[in-house]
């Protein structure tokens, strides 16, 4: 497994066995929002996690969220990502960057953001 893992969170039905695995067994787990309707899903399942809502509503704009994302889970790791929408062309590649500088690894599963 990846030091971090990058997991399209949906409903439990709709995830793979791999990516409901992680979700389930995941040393730590944040979810990008908890004002996402499949954030009760997470819940549901009784998943202690951490939400990033702080990081969203303290940035200043989306590089500086970016940042503060990528630190929080590079201090974490091993850690999964649950993210609600796409983050490819904003927070992946902040993330990416500081876990290579930290020399750690970093995976994003395929799914249905939804």
């Amino acid at each position: 497994m990846a030091d971090i893992t990058i997991l399209p969170l949906s409903a439990p039905d709709l995830m793979g066995a791999r990516a409901l695995s992680l979700l389930q067994s995941a040393d730590r787990l944040f979810l990008q929002t908890e004002q996402h309707p499949f954030a009760k899903a997470v819940t549901a399942l009784g998943r202690p996690y951490e939400s990033m809502d702080a990081l969203y509503e303290g940035a200043e704009d989306f590089d500086a969220l970016s940042l503060a994302i990528a630190k929080t889970l590079v201090e974490a790791a091993p850690c999964v990502y649950a993210v609600t929408g796409h983050i490819a062309s904003t927070q992946l590649p902040a993330i990416e960057a500081a876990a290579a500088e930290a020399g750690l690894t970093v995976a994003a599963l395929a799914g249905i953001p939804l």
